[in-house]
């Protein structure tokens, strides 16, 4: 460096500043859907996703309030919610699933 260059970055990753309020599960088209309250989530380059247990959650769409999804069955109790931007970690949430209802 030559004293003129900027280093940009540094701070929590995309991934760090998601919190997941609260989720739950409801009845959807082919499946279930998978609703959530979270605070951090951004649309960005890398997709979203977001996986209750080992269940993957499919075209998971994300607005300033949180993100939805759809799983092709209901998580089975005990089920966590992990949520993460491709390019970043896996956030482990507190949302542990009792069967298809509000965590």
């Amino acid at each position: 460096m030559n004293g003129s260059e900027t280093i940009v970055g540094g701070g929590p990753s995309p991934s760090e500043r998601l919190r997941v309020l609260g989720a739950w599960i409801s009845p959807g088209p082919g499946g279930w859907v998978l609703s959530a309250v979270a605070e951090g989530v951004v649309d960005r380059a890398a997709p979203f996703e977001a996986r209750v247990g080992d269940q993957w959650a499919r075209e998971v769409m994300v607005s300033p309030e949180g993100f939805s999804g759809y799983l092709t069955h209901p998580p089975n109790p005990g089920e966590r919610l992990f949520v993460r931007y491709m390019d970043t970690p896996e956030v482990r949430t507190d949302i542990v699933f009792q069967g298809p209802s509000v965590s």
